[in-house]
């Protein structure tokens, strides 16, 4: 993104050991922040703080049997920190009928776009069949008055 010309990058992992490792490895890039954070509790960051969110398996990590409360906290913050218009892309291994229950709540004010793109197979072709999907969620907040 850096590369893009995208400047002040914030990003978060609950794992100390892979921030300290990203911070190391990204020290000369200053436009770049890691923090050590849990996605359910991001009130270190301020209301519609963000133009693009980007989650890369992460609400795919919370999600179980069990996982109602996580999700909606998660996804609660999400919508929070996120500005009137901005973005949020999940990028996720599982199908719209297992994540759309979750993003469709009327509270995260989400227009919601889908797309997939096939995974990659190690240089074989397989059939575009759903097992063999990534699923790109596009998570736009509508405009809100403030």
């Amino acid at each position: 993104m850096l590369d893009s010309g995208y400047t002040n990058i914030t990003n978060i992992d609950a794992s100390s050991v892979c921030i300290k490792k990203m911070q190391e490895l990204y020290n000369d890039k200053p436009n770049l922040k890691y923090i050590l954070m849990n996605v359910c509790d991001m009130r270190e960051f301020t209301n519609e703080e963000f133009d693009l969110i980007i989650d890369k398996a992460c609400l795919d990590s919370i999600c179980s049997e069990d996982s109602l409360k996580n999700v909606e906290e998660m996804l609660s913050e999400v919508s929070r920190i996120l500005k009137s218009n901005g973005i949020f892309v999940i990028i996720s291994h599982a199908q719209p009928a297992y994540r759309l229950v979750y993003l469709q709540k009327e509270d995260y004010n989400w227009d919601i776009t889908v797309k997939t793109v096939q995974r990659p197979m190690l240089g074989i072709v397989a059939p575009p069949v759903d097992d063999n999907l990534h699923y790109i969620y596009i998570c736009k907040k509508k405009h809100t008055s403030k």
